[in-house]
C-alpha cells in the first residue's frame, strides 16, 4: 500500500486491510501479527512525493479521520523539513563545485588538502597530488570561442572524474588547470593512475607524494 501511495501521491485509509487487494498479506505472515487498519500519507513538497509515512493498527479499533488529520499534519511538517534540508545541501554543494566542469573548486581544494595533510601526519598514510595543465587552451578560446572552450573543460572534467576511485578528489584549480588528490596513494601508484587523454587536448601531469 505504501508503494501505491508513493506512486499516486494520494493518502489512503483502509479500515480493514484484508478487504483491500493492495495489502501485502505476507507481511503479517512473516511478523505473526494481525493488521486490521492502516493509514498511508505521502510526504509531498513542490508537487513531488518525497516518501510515505504508514501507520498500522494491530488492535480491533480501526483508524479514522482523527488519526488521519494528525498524520497529515505530521507529514506536512516532515516534508517541509526534508525539502529545506535538501535545499541547504544543494546550496552547500554549489559553494564547493565549479560550475563549468562539475568538479570541486579551488576553495574546496585547500580545505580538502588541509584535512588530508592532517590525516597523513596522524596515521602515516601517503597521499599524492597530480597537477594537470591543458596545453594551448587559450588558442581554443581565441579560435573557437569561449562556449567551445567551456564545453571542452566540461568534457575534460567528466573524463577525469570518471577515471578516479570513489575516495579520490578532482578539482578545477584555475582556468585550464586541474588538481587530483589521491588519498593513501604512493608516488609509484600515482604515476600509473589512468588519466584520460582526448584528441583535442594533451594534458601534462606531475605527481608528488606527501607523507
Amino acid at each position: 500500500m505504501a508503494g501505491w501511495v508513493a506512486k499516486h501521491g494520494e493518502q489512503l485509509i483502509v479500515p480493514d486491510v484484508y478487504t483491500d487487494p493492495r495489502f501485502a498479506k505476507r507481511i503479517d505472515d512473516m511478523t505473526k501479527l494481525r493488521t486490521h487498519s492502516m493509514i498511508c500519507v505521502p510526504l509531498r513538497a513542490k508537487h513531488r512525493t518525497l516518501g510515505v509515512i504508514q501507520l498500522i493498527n494491530c488492535v480491533l479499533d480501526n483508524f479514522g479521520d482523527r488519526e488521519l488529520f494528525f498524520l497529515q499534519a505530521i507529514c506536512d511538517y516532515a516534508a517541509i523539513a526534508i525539502e529545506n534540508a535538501r535545499s541547504v545541501e544543494r546550496i552547500q554543494e554549489l559553494t564547493i563545485t565549479d560550475d563549468c566542469t562539475g568538479l570541486y573548486n579551488a576553495r574546496h581544494l585547500y580545505k580538502t588538502l588541509e584535512s588530508e595533510v592532517y590525516r597523513s601526519a596522524r596515521f602515516g598514510h601517503e597521499f599524492s597530488v597530480i597537477f594537470i595543465d591543458l596545453d594551448h587552451f587559450k588558442n581554443v578560446n581565441d579560435t573557437h570561442g569561449h562556449l567551445i572552450g567551456s564545453k571542452l573543460l566540461a568534457e575534460i572534467g567528466y573524463f577525469i572524474k570518471s577515471h578516479l576511485r570513489l575516495i579520490d578528489y578532482a578539482f578545477r584549480y584555475g582556468g585550464d588547470e586541474f588538481v587530483i588528490l589521491l588519498p593513501q596513494t604512493s608516488k609509484d601508484a600515482a604515476m600509473v593512475v589512468p588519466i584520460p587523454m582526448t584528441p583535442r587536448a594533451r594534458m601534462r601531469s606531475s605527481a608528488r607524494p606527501t607523507r
